[in-house]
């Protein structure tokens, strides 16, 4: 399995060396920039923010923002590479957090969840650390979307979850949940998207496994240039679009939580 998750961390585009010329890297901006409407003078803790720049992109509105992340190297690199004043990095876990009780204002905690076999120990944990009325923003991938649409299976996730799953999670622990979904906007995918879920109705017989799937990858790409899909190098994280209308059907699920 190491040699599995090696040869994908080398060549994601969202954890190699190329991560900010990539499109994951443009979602992950995107869902930042969606947290800085919550977090303005507020105390914040980013569970897991890995080696970016999220922290620093929370701490140009945010009072006081703790970066927190289980990997010590992650940490590390972003320590020295993203500094800024009111922004503390530390290296902890998620399902052990070393602080007091009603410590934070806002709990950020952005694709990560997927990591965590232990759901409930993590999201106790979030509880735990938010002060009265506190708000923590959570995503995660659409389980069932991320697999109609054949994204290359992530061999760091352990637990992945369906929208109506993690919607039941979160009221075991929040007293109110508002959803949005984050989709890759027609900028992004041209018509690639409602052709893909067409073909899925007319295959009933499942004939589309049979073909390699990196030919499947470069037909789509092909198909969404063609369609009105823009270049790569000219797409901005305004394409990915963040709406309550496509919960159902976005490929990553954000909840916005009360305490």
């Amino acid at each position: 399995m190491a040699g599995i998750k090696e040869k994908y961390i080398s060549e994601s585009d969202g954890l190699g060396p190329d991560f900010e010329k990539g499109l994951i890297y443009k979602e992950h901006l995107s869902r930042y920039k969606f947290c800085l409407n919550y977090v303005s003078d507020k105390t914040v803790l980013d569970l897991g923010s890995s080696r970016r720049d999220g922290p620093i992109l929370l701490g140009a509105l945010a009072k006081e923002v703790i970066a927190m992340d289980i990997q010590f190297f992650d940490i590390k690199y972003a320590r020295d590479n993203f500094a800024k004043d009111n922004v503390k990095y530390l290296n902890a876990d998620g399902v052990s957090l070393p602080f007091k009780t009603a410590n934070f204002d806002v709990v950020i905690c952005l694709e990560v969840i997927e990591h965590i076999l232990d759901h409930d120990k993590l999201l106790t944990e979030i509880r735990r650390v938010l002060r009265p009325g506190g708000l923590s923003i959570i995503s995660t991938p659409n389980k069932k979307m991320v697999k109609i649409f054949g994204t290359q299976d992530n061999p760091l996730h352990v637990k992945e979850i369906e929208c109506e799953e993690f919607k039941n999670l979160l009221d075991k622990y929040f007293n109110k949940v508002e959803f949005h979904g984050q989709t890759r906007g027609k900028a992004v995918v041209g018509k690639m998207y409602a052709l893909h879920l067409l073909l899925r109705k007319i295959d009933i017989l499942n004939l589309r496994r049979l073909f390699p799937s990196q030919f499947k990858k470069s037909l789509s790409e092909s198909i969404a240039k063609a369609t009105g899909a823009k270049e790569l190098d000219k797409i901005e994280d305004t394409d990915l679009v963040i709406s309550q209308k496509n919960i159902k059907t976005c490929r990553n699920i954000i909840a916005v939580c009360q305490k």
